[in-house]
């Protein structure tokens, strides 16, 4: 066996490039149609909770779903990036003096990311969902302190 060729049972960093920069891809791909799947289903929460207000408990009930939706959102775009950056780490590393990123240097001012920015967004859906929970409960909050 000779020093270029590697040996049978391993892969390639070749390959491995290869995939990584494949996974990226579809990853990078997901990023932009995150925010279309996200103010869908929040929208249409929202939109059958407004619409079934005459009803308190079903109203409640959906702008507290949209709350839990809103959390789990957040937990699986934060687990998202983590992944994300990783394969941009790893295709960089590959790419060496060639790397292209927008990432800021190490040290450097943060700037807010895309998924940074669902982020913050989520949390703002979910305060509001909270808020209609809350703005739904005041009533029947003020009939019991009365």
């Amino acid at each position: 066996m000779t020093e270029a060729t590697p040996p049978a049972d391993e892969i390639p960093a070749v390959e491995i490039y290869k995939q990584h920069y494949a996974h990226f891809g579809r990853m990078n791909d997901l990023i932009y149609k995150l925010p279309t799947l996200y103010s869908a289903l929040i929208g249409a929460l929202w939109f059958f909770a407004y619409s079934a207000k005459s009803d308190t408990l079903i109203a409640l009930g959906v702008f507290v779903f949209a709350a839990v939706i809103c959390a789990h959102s957040i937990y699986i775009t934060n687990r998202f990036r983590t992944a994300f950056n990783l394969y941009v780490d790893r295709i960089n590393a590959f790419d060496r003096q060639y790397a292209v990123t927008i990432r800021p240097a190490s040290g450097g001012p943060s700037q807010l990311s895309t998924l940074g920015a669902f982020v913050r967004v989520l949390w703002v859906a979910f305060a509001l969902s909270i808020a209609g929970a809350i703005y739904l409960l005041a009533p029947a909050l003020r009939k019991l302190t009365c």
